[in-house]
Protein backbone atom coordinates (compact mmCIF):
# COMPACT_ATOMS: atom_id res chain seq x y z
CA UNK A 1 0.00 0.00 0.00
CA UNK A 2 1.60 3.28 -1.23
CA UNK A 3 0.02 5.76 0.99
CA UNK A 4 1.40 6.07 4.31
CA UNK A 5 -0.33 7.36 7.59
CA UNK A 6 0.85 9.29 10.55
CA UNK A 7 -1.42 9.89 13.05
CA UNK A 8 -4.57 10.19 10.21
CA UNK A 9 -2.45 12.56 7.91
CA UNK A 10 -1.99 11.10 4.93
CA UNK A 11 1.72 11.66 4.30
CA UNK A 12 1.92 11.41 0.41
CA UNK A 13 -0.23 14.09 -0.02
CA UNK A 14 2.42 16.41 1.70
CA UNK A 15 5.13 16.65 -0.99
CA UNK A 16 3.81 19.25 -3.36
CA UNK A 17 3.78 21.64 0.52
CA UNK A 18 7.06 20.58 1.20
CA UNK A 19 8.10 21.95 -2.56
CA UNK A 20 5.92 25.12 -2.18
CA UNK A 21 7.66 25.60 0.93
CA UNK A 22 11.00 25.82 -0.11
CA UNK A 23 10.25 28.54 -3.10
CA UNK A 24 8.36 30.80 -0.68
CA UNK A 25 8.91 31.57 2.18
CA UNK A 26 12.54 29.24 1.80
CA UNK A 27 14.41 31.20 -1.08
CA UNK A 28 11.95 34.16 -0.81
CA UNK A 29 12.89 34.36 2.71
CA UNK A 30 16.91 34.58 2.23
CA UNK A 31 16.04 37.39 -0.68
CA UNK A 32 14.00 39.01 1.69
CA UNK A 33 16.65 39.29 4.79
CA UNK A 34 19.14 41.04 2.14
CA UNK A 35 16.01 43.14 0.41
CA UNK A 36 15.41 44.32 4.25
CA UNK A 37 18.93 44.67 4.87
CA UNK A 38 19.35 46.78 1.33
CA UNK A 39 16.27 48.80 1.52
CA UNK A 40 14.70 48.59 5.13
CA UNK A 41 11.25 46.91 6.26
CA UNK A 42 8.82 49.30 5.25
CA UNK A 43 10.15 49.67 1.37
CA UNK A 44 11.02 46.01 1.15
CA UNK A 45 7.22 45.02 2.16
CA UNK A 46 5.66 48.14 0.13
CA UNK A 47 7.62 46.93 -3.31
CA UNK A 48 6.16 42.49 -2.43
CA UNK A 49 3.26 44.35 -2.38
CA UNK A 50 3.14 44.27 -5.98
CA UNK A 51 2.96 40.49 -5.93
CA UNK A 52 -1.03 40.44 -6.21
CA UNK A 53 -0.81 41.66 -9.68
CA UNK A 54 1.22 38.77 -10.72
CA UNK A 55 -1.00 36.47 -8.81
CA UNK A 56 -3.76 37.54 -10.70
CA UNK A 57 -2.31 37.07 -13.75
CA UNK A 58 -0.88 33.92 -13.42
CA UNK A 59 -3.98 32.48 -11.78
CA UNK A 60 -5.86 34.05 -15.57
CA UNK A 61 -3.53 32.22 -17.29
CA UNK A 62 -3.09 28.70 -15.33
CA UNK A 63 -6.53 28.45 -13.04
CA UNK A 64 -8.98 30.45 -15.52
CA UNK A 65 -10.07 33.20 -12.73
CA UNK A 66 -12.14 35.63 -14.02
CA UNK A 67 -10.24 38.83 -14.15
CA UNK A 68 -13.07 41.43 -13.16
CA UNK A 69 -12.97 45.41 -13.37
CA UNK A 70 -13.26 45.70 -9.72
CA UNK A 71 -10.53 43.07 -9.17
CA UNK A 72 -7.86 44.48 -11.79
CA UNK A 73 -8.24 48.41 -10.45
CA UNK A 74 -7.14 47.41 -6.83
CA UNK A 75 -4.73 45.48 -7.82
CA UNK A 76 -3.45 48.04 -10.04
CA UNK A 77 -4.06 50.37 -7.17
CA UNK A 78 -1.35 47.83 -5.22
CA UNK A 79 1.35 48.10 -7.80
CA UNK A 80 0.58 51.73 -8.21
CA UNK A 81 1.53 51.78 -4.50
CA UNK A 82 4.88 49.94 -5.21
CA UNK A 83 5.80 52.37 -8.02
CA UNK A 84 5.14 55.15 -5.60
CA UNK A 85 8.37 54.50 -3.99
CA UNK A 86 10.10 55.29 -7.38
CA UNK A 87 9.86 59.20 -6.43
CA UNK A 88 11.52 59.28 -2.94
CA UNK A 89 14.56 61.38 -2.33
CA UNK A 90 17.48 61.12 -0.43
CA UNK A 91 17.90 57.32 -0.22
CA UNK A 92 20.72 55.57 -1.76
CA UNK A 93 20.31 54.46 -4.81
CA UNK A 94 22.38 51.63 -5.19
CA UNK A 95 21.26 50.11 -2.00
CA UNK A 96 17.82 51.39 -2.88
CA UNK A 97 17.80 49.36 -6.08
CA UNK A 98 19.30 46.28 -4.98
CA UNK A 99 16.83 45.76 -2.08
CA UNK A 100 13.66 46.34 -4.43
CA UNK A 101 15.37 43.28 -7.03
CA UNK A 102 15.66 41.35 -3.91
CA UNK A 103 12.02 42.51 -3.04
CA UNK A 104 10.80 42.04 -6.56
CA UNK A 105 12.39 38.19 -6.87
CA UNK A 106 10.30 37.67 -3.16
CA UNK A 107 7.06 39.19 -4.98
CA UNK A 108 7.36 36.64 -7.88
CA UNK A 109 8.31 33.57 -5.81
CA UNK A 110 5.11 34.91 -3.93
CA UNK A 111 2.82 35.54 -6.79
CA UNK A 112 4.13 31.77 -7.97
CA UNK A 113 3.47 30.16 -4.06
CA UNK A 114 -0.33 32.26 -3.70
CA UNK A 115 -1.41 29.98 -7.04
CA UNK A 116 0.31 26.43 -6.43
CA UNK A 117 -1.36 26.72 -2.75
CA UNK A 118 -4.58 27.54 -4.31
CA UNK A 119 -4.81 24.79 -6.88
CA UNK A 120 -3.44 22.54 -4.12
CA UNK A 121 -6.20 23.37 -1.50
CA UNK A 122 -9.13 23.27 -4.17
CA UNK A 123 -7.71 19.33 -4.69
CA UNK A 124 -8.24 18.51 -1.44
CA UNK A 125 -5.03 17.49 -0.40
CA UNK A 126 -4.43 18.58 3.17
CA UNK A 127 -6.35 20.27 6.33
CA UNK A 128 -5.12 24.23 6.05
CA UNK A 129 -2.62 24.05 9.31
CA UNK A 130 -1.01 20.33 8.63
CA UNK A 131 -0.30 22.07 4.76
CA UNK A 132 1.18 25.03 6.13
CA UNK A 133 3.25 22.35 8.91
CA UNK A 134 4.58 20.97 5.27
CA UNK A 135 5.36 24.05 4.12
CA UNK A 136 7.22 25.32 6.52
CA UNK A 137 8.89 22.36 6.67
CA UNK A 138 10.42 22.70 2.77
CA UNK A 139 11.31 26.63 3.97
CA UNK A 140 13.45 25.20 6.78
CA UNK A 141 15.26 22.47 4.83
CA UNK A 142 16.11 25.20 2.05
CA UNK A 143 17.28 27.83 4.57
CA UNK A 144 19.29 25.48 6.46
CA UNK A 145 20.95 23.99 3.45
CA UNK A 146 21.49 27.46 2.51
CA UNK A 147 23.19 28.21 5.90
CA UNK A 148 25.43 25.14 5.68
CA UNK A 149 26.69 26.20 2.40
CA UNK A 150 27.20 30.17 2.60
CA UNK A 151 28.24 29.85 6.36
CA UNK A 152 30.13 26.87 7.50
CA UNK A 153 31.67 28.24 9.84
CA UNK A 154 28.57 28.93 12.38
CA UNK A 155 29.02 27.43 15.48
CA UNK A 156 25.89 25.91 17.62
CA UNK A 157 26.19 28.65 19.88
CA UNK A 158 25.73 31.19 17.39
CA UNK A 159 22.65 29.23 15.83
CA UNK A 160 21.61 28.87 18.97
CA UNK A 161 20.97 32.65 19.91
CA UNK A 162 19.43 33.71 16.56
CA UNK A 163 16.78 31.39 16.59
CA UNK A 164 15.93 32.90 20.15
CA UNK A 165 15.99 36.34 18.50
CA UNK A 166 13.72 35.23 15.93
CA UNK A 167 11.44 32.61 17.31
CA UNK A 168 8.34 35.14 17.73
CA UNK A 169 9.07 36.17 14.17
CA UNK A 170 9.03 32.61 13.02
CA UNK A 171 6.29 31.72 15.34
CA UNK A 172 4.03 34.70 13.43
CA UNK A 173 5.20 33.79 10.19
CA UNK A 174 3.66 29.70 10.93
CA UNK A 175 0.42 31.06 12.48
CA UNK A 176 -0.24 33.66 9.31
CA UNK A 177 0.54 30.79 6.78
CA UNK A 178 -2.35 28.54 8.66
CA UNK A 179 -4.49 31.17 8.15
CA UNK A 180 -3.55 32.03 4.36
CA UNK A 181 -3.80 28.39 3.49
CA UNK A 182 -7.23 28.43 4.97
CA UNK A 183 -8.13 31.64 2.87
CA UNK A 184 -6.82 30.13 -0.46
CA UNK A 185 -9.16 26.98 0.37
CA UNK A 186 -12.06 29.02 0.70
CA UNK A 187 -11.61 32.15 -1.88
CA UNK A 188 -9.79 33.01 -5.09
CA UNK A 189 -6.14 34.03 -5.93
CA UNK A 190 -7.25 37.45 -7.43
CA UNK A 191 -9.41 38.32 -3.60
CA UNK A 192 -6.94 36.82 -1.33
CA UNK A 193 -3.43 37.04 -2.39
CA UNK A 194 -4.38 41.05 -3.01
CA UNK A 195 -5.87 41.21 0.70
CA UNK A 196 -2.81 39.20 1.66
CA UNK A 197 -0.57 42.22 0.56
CA UNK A 198 -2.23 44.59 2.62
CA UNK A 199 0.21 44.03 5.12
CA UNK A 200 2.38 46.14 3.52
CA UNK A 201 0.89 48.98 5.56
CA UNK A 202 0.88 47.49 9.18
CA UNK A 203 5.15 47.44 8.09
CA UNK A 204 5.35 50.67 7.04
CA UNK A 205 3.36 51.31 10.81
CA UNK A 206 5.29 49.41 12.59
CA UNK A 207 8.82 50.44 11.06
CA UNK A 208 7.75 54.01 11.65
CA UNK A 209 7.42 53.13 15.24
CA UNK A 210 10.53 51.32 15.38
CA UNK A 211 12.98 52.43 13.25
CA UNK A 212 12.16 55.97 12.66
CA UNK A 213 15.34 57.53 11.84
CA UNK A 214 16.74 54.35 9.88
CA UNK A 215 13.80 54.15 7.80
CA UNK A 216 13.14 57.61 6.82
CA UNK A 217 9.76 57.37 5.85
CA UNK A 218 8.40 60.15 3.75
CA UNK A 219 5.34 61.06 1.84
CA UNK A 220 6.11 58.89 -1.14
CA UNK A 221 6.53 55.65 1.29
CA UNK A 222 3.49 56.62 3.31
CA UNK A 223 1.57 57.31 -0.52
CA UNK A 224 2.58 53.93 -1.38
CA UNK A 225 1.27 52.37 1.69
CA UNK A 226 -2.24 53.69 1.51
CA UNK A 227 -2.43 53.26 -2.07
CA UNK A 228 -1.81 49.59 -1.81
CA UNK A 229 -4.54 49.37 1.33
CA UNK A 230 -7.69 51.04 -1.26
CA UNK A 231 -6.54 48.45 -3.38
CA UNK A 232 -6.75 45.71 -0.79
CA UNK A 233 -10.42 47.49 0.38
CA UNK A 234 -11.14 47.25 -3.03
CA UNK A 235 -10.69 43.08 -4.16
CA UNK A 236 -11.88 42.69 -0.61
CA UNK A 237 -15.22 44.44 -0.87
CA UNK A 238 -16.05 43.19 -4.38
CA UNK A 239 -15.34 39.64 -3.22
Amino acid sequence: MLAQRAGGIRVETLWPYLIVGGLAPGVSQICLTFAVRSAGAARTAIVMGSAPMLSVLIAFAALEEPIRPDVLAGTLAIVLGASALAFERGRAQRSHTRGALLAGICATLFAVRDNLLRSLATGGHAAPFTAATATLLGATAVIGLYMLCATPATTTAQIGRTFVRFAPAGAALAVGYGFLLTAFARGRVGVVSPLNATGSLWAVALAALAFRRTEQIGRATLAAAILIVIGGVTIGASG
